[in-house]
């Protein structure tokens, strides 16, 4: 594994987590949210988002337990690994209910395969074990076999396979 610090996240990284999602490669923003890697949803998102981050992350455990019984999409907690202050990867850990979480995890294209999955991974699962959760989820599409190596490595099973399905609203679908 690299020299790579991992952190709690901070607004502090915002920006830089931006630059981080304008910089992955087509390949991986595939396996991630198309939003996550769309500018206007950034620009549109980068204020609130550093007021959530200061309400949501920063938050003590108590708080974000108390968040994860009354609104869970607010009860997040999330890591990033840096390499001399830039940001290269991201792990976040959200509540899906007040006992177990649900982890999304990506690394920048040029750090893959160098350890900083496994470690983020930990991280949020220990993190998860902070929060006294009973047990955490992840969604991995089925031909990113690297990932689910890594999923593997640290515990995780597979549980159920899901058909992903999308409709384009702005093209006439068949009937």
């Amino acid at each position: 594994m690299v020299a790579i610090k991992i952190s709690r996240m901070r607004t502090k990284y915002l920006q830089g987590l931006y630059e981080f999602n304008k910089s992955l490669s087509t390949k991986t923003r595939r396996f991630v949210s198309p939003i996550l890697g769309d500018e206007k949803y950034w620009k549109g998102i980068l204020p609130a988002l550093k007021r959530k981050v200061s309400m949501a992350i920063i938050a003590s455990h108590f708080l974000r337990r108390i968040l994860a019984k009354f609104t869970p999409a607010l009860a997040f907690t999330a890591f990033v690994a840096t390499d001399n202050g830039k940001v290269v990867g991201i792990v976040w850990l959200s509540y899906s209910s007040p006992r177990s979480g649900c982890i999304g995890i990506y690394i920048a294209d040029a750090y893959q395969n160098k350890g900083i999955g496994t470690a983020l991974l930990r991280r949020a699962i220990d993190a998860a074990r902070e929060e006294e959760m009973d047990k955490v989820t992840l969604s991995v599409i089925a031909d990113n076999p690297r990932a689910i190596r890594v999923y593997r490595k640290c515990g995780f099973h597979v549980v159920n396979r899901v058909l992903a399905m999308e409709l384009d609203l702005h093209s006439p679908s068949e009937k």
